[in-house]
């Protein structure tokens, strides 16, 4: 793993490799607050790394989708086939967002999501850390399958710390 890249593309890229849609802003959130030591993160914090997500374009842009075994939005890769490109047109309806400083491809928003949160950069950021907000206050990171926020466990604990080269 490229300890180079951000740690959300850290994570993001090491669950979508191994099958997995992609996590939540609250488990990102809580990723980086263990991260960084941050005991009590703010829907702030979510607001800076939604604007460092939109901001900062990969070899790949970031998804935001909606993930029905979750019931929830969650941010994943942008993949046709596969395989992820930031040059192909996306397969479904949607927006492609280009980073304000680079004009290159940084996230891509299926139209369902658009219908949601808004269709601005500016209208996504704040209604998705609106939508988010009461998890991330209480240190609810984790949604589990039975669809509850709760602590992260454990186990995500010694993923994230892992993936992110902590221990």
């Amino acid at each position: 793993m490229d300890r180079n890249l951000p740690d959300w593309l850290m994570l993001i890229e090491h669950w979508v490799n191994r099958g997995g849609i992609g996590y939540t802003l609250p488990f990102l959130v809580g990723a980086r607050s263990l991260k960084d030591n941050i005991a009590s993160p703010t829907p702030n914090d979510a607001s800076n790394l939604l604007k460092e997500i939109f901001v900062n374009p990969f070899e790949y842009p970031l998804q935001i989708i909606f993930c029905g075994d979750l019931q929830s939005l969650v941010f994943g890769l942008y993949r046709r086939r596969g395989v992820f490109s930031r040059d192909e047109q996306p397969s479904t309806q949607g927006k492609m967002f280009n980073s304000p400083e680079t004009n290159t491809p940084s996230v891509f928003v299926r139209q369902d999501m658009l219908d949601k949160y808004g269709d601005t950069s500016e209208q996504l950021i704040n209604s998705i850390v609106e939508d988010f907000k009461d998890p991330i206050i209480k240190g609810i990171f984790s949604r589990s399958w039975d669809r509850k926020w709760s602590p992260l466990t454990k186990d995500e604990t010694i993923r994230i710390k892992n993936i992110l080269g902590l221990n």
